[in-house]
């Protein structure tokens, strides 16, 4: 009986312990997670590619947030962690969109350790205490998907950075600068290579909506020529800088001028028009709408040269789409990008800025065959003026509010005259 007895208390201690265990898990999740990677070529030429997405992270501390151990007898507290999602998006010149993720059969493991054991038993680095650093890494295993083919790296990838809080700060960035063999399904090489590779998991990013976007599509139609569509709708921007604050920016392409990525997340339009009817756009599902701002001067090196950032200054900016086109009947999509650019003098864009494209693009039918409608023309207006703007305030006696004052206001009069709220006998 004592036995019985002694073996359900163990049985329950074991069982606070793995719940203890399972509490001390922090999941930390990066909704605007940056990575860039240099791909080789199997003709050998280098590739620098940006991607956007998402990651998360998991720290297994003991017990309670921050409380670990010196795990491998260096005199440093240390904790493991693991990468258990890394989901990243972009759209290639030369190979078309790409897609990045973990390798589902294999774990993508890493550690924590700090750099000086000031407090035993707790990891030394903020939250847990005032200050500190932190050595980080993880052993990745990914899938890079593109032109069709999904291939893979062998030996794993080790992403290591200096963070100076956990979960990681803004800016913070993990790399691997050697080159890393990508493999088909069969372990065969592919002449692929992953070299340089950063990712950052939590840049500082600003996130621009506008509720009241403007577009201009000119629609090349087999049946009526070319037809203008005005559109209204929204759009969302976000912008990734690349360092501590917003505005941080650096010179990624050498060419002496300092650049940040961008993305559209969000672009939804209708509007009609005459011989089509309602016609309704929106961005397509083939790719991120990604894009970058590069300043015209490099003023103050570091920081993007542009209000409100610095006091002057102007920057050249592009996003580069994937439509999706609704008319009556239809639903069409583009399967090249279209290049939208404009040159801004303040970010985030002002009233009066304009995206437009150069070129046709062909657009295609639900079963990817080409048709014989065309986007001639885009002019894309993010904040546009709208009635009851500061510079466009409602007139008075604009009962519904449509910055005019006409009978539609005086039927709203006569459908309520004589109608009274005030308390009795006022109202007698």
């Amino acid at each position: 009986m004592k036995t019985q007895n002694l073996i359900i208390c163990l049985v329950v201690v074991c069982v606070m312990a793995v719940i203890n265990v399972a509490m001390a898990v922090e999941i930390n999740t990066f909704d605007n997670s940056q990575c860039y990677i240099e791909l080789q070529l199997p003709s050998g030429s280098v590739e620098p590619i940006w991607m956007t997405g998402s990651s998360t992270m998991q720290v297994l501390f003991a017990g309670a947030s921050g409380l670990t151990g010196d795990h491998d007898g260096d005199g440093l507290d240390d904790v493991n962690s693991q990468m258990t999602a890394f989901n990243f998006a972009c759209v290639s010149p030369t190979l078309g969109p790409m897609y990045i993720r973990l390798s589902t059969p294999l774990q993508t493991n890493g550690k924590m350790e700090e750099q000086v054991n000031n407090t035993p038993g707790t990891l030394d680095v903020p939250p847990f205490t005032a200050t500190g650093l932190c050595g980080s890494f993880f052993d990745i295993f990914l899938e890079v998907t593109m032109s069709g083919q999904t291939f893979h790296n062998g030996a794993a990838k080790q992403l290591t950075s200096t963070i100076t809080h956990e979960p990681p700060g803004a800016g913070e960035v993990y790399q691997n600068l050697s080159a890393t063999p990508l493999l088909d399904a069969g372990g065969n090489p592919t002449g692929f290579l992953l070299k340089t590779t950063r990712y950052r998991p939590n840049p500082p990013t600003e996130v621009d909506v506008f509720n009241h976007s403007r577009c201009q599509l000119q629609l090349t139609t087999p049946e009526s020529g070319v037809q203008t569509v005005q559109m209204t709708g929204n759009s969302t921007m976000r912008v990734f800088f690349e360092g501590l604050v917003l505005g941080s920016a650096q010179d990624d392409d050498n060419d002496g001028l300092d650049d940040v990525q961008t993305e559209l997340t969000q672009w939804t339009f209708s509007g009609n028009n005459p011989a089509l009817g309602l016609v309704q756009m929106h961005l397509s599902s083939n790719g991120p709408a990604l894009g970058g701002m590069e300043e015209q001067a490099n003023n103050t090196p570091g920081i993007l040269d542009v209000p409100p950032f610095t006091a002057t200054g102007t920057c050249d900016s592009f996003f580069d789409i994937f439509l999706e086109v609704c008319l009556p009947g239809q639903v069409l999509h583009s399967q090249t990008p279209i290049h939208l650019m404009e040159t801004i003098n303040h970010k985030p864009p002002v009233v009066g800025n304009i995206w437009d494209n150069h070129g046709t693009v062909q657009l295609y039918n639900e079963s990817d065959n080409p048709t014989r409608y065309y986007v001639a023309a885009i002019a894309y207006e993010p904040n546009a003026p709208y009635c009851g703007d500061a510079e466009h305030l409602y007139p008075t006696g604009d009962l519904n509010l449509d910055c005019r004052v006409n009978f539609k206001d005086i039927a709203i009069v006569a459908d309520h005259w004589l109608e009274c709220t005030a308390p009795e006998p006022e109202c007698d």
